[in-house]
């Protein structure tokens, strides 16, 4: 079914035959669950009810999310929220002070 969603999401080959230049729509989860006629509990009872689909769907919207012509800050957004990526906490603490250090010396070149 996810797989009619998006394709309902992609734009109609242009009057000549030729693809069309731009998705129609982005596919997304809340799409999704609009066209099956369920809502994004549903979709999060699949995380126990059926894992393996879960992890399908969630791996199958990640790959239209990367690949869609969107802002990065939707991007991050949707990844976040609705495909429940973190960050990992390890980079996102404070690492200190960013020490440069170079080994060679630029008033030597030319020697």
């Amino acid at each position: 079914m996810a797989d009619k969603y998006i394709e309902s999401c992609r734009a109609a080959p242009r009057e000549d035959g030729a693809k069309a230049k731009r998705q129609y729509r982005f596919p997304n989860l809340a799409g999704f669950c609009r066209y099956a006629k369920s809502g994004l509990s549903d979709l999060m009872g699949l995380r126990t009810s059926d894992p393996d689909e879960y992890d399908r769907l969630i791996a199958v919207f990640e790959d239209e999310a990367l690949n869609a012509d969107i802002s990065p800050n939707l991007l991050s957004t949707y990844m976040k929220k609705r495909l429940l990526y973190v960050c990992d906490e390890e980079s996102t603490q404070q690492i200190g002070e960013v020490k440069y250090c170079f080994e060679h010396d630029i008033y030597a070149d030319g020697e």
